[in-house]
């Protein structure tokens, strides 16, 4: 079986805390947003394809350092940890219970990069 995700986060961070004004800088971040899943699945024995979107509230608790390159641009590691719950194929039985495929991606994380400022 054959899995293709892309997850995309879209958190807004609610408060942060830099220390350091000058050369390298520690942060601290809360989040709150909304999480978005694409699936995309073959299942070779059967000959299936499935599409899946999931999606669904997240928070997120974050610490990091990085190094101001410019005005809304550095580079930097950071540590998370991120609550994402996410559900798809939401319905209800004829009895009125509710039914849905949910996927926990909850956990620590940790991203390396470039981050951008908007």
């Amino acid at each position: 079986m054959k899995h293709i995700i892309v997850l995309i986060s879209i958190l807004f961070t609610l408060l942060s805390a830099q220390i350091f004004d000058r050369g390298p800088t520690v942060q601290h971040k809360i989040s709150l947003g909304w999480n978005v899943l694409f699936n995309n699945e073959t299942n070779y024995v059967n000959g299936e394809q499935t599409f899946r979107f999931f999606n669904g509230f997240g928070w997120g608790l974050g610490a990091g350092a990085s190094l101001v390159l410019g005005e809304k641009s550095s580079i930097g590691i950071e540590t998370y940890y991120r609550s994402a719950k996410m559900k798809a194929n939401v319905d209800e039985t004829e009895l009125g219970l509710p039914i849905y495929d949910e996927l926990d991606m909850t956990g620590f994380g940790t991203q390396v990069g470039l981050f951008m400022n908007i």
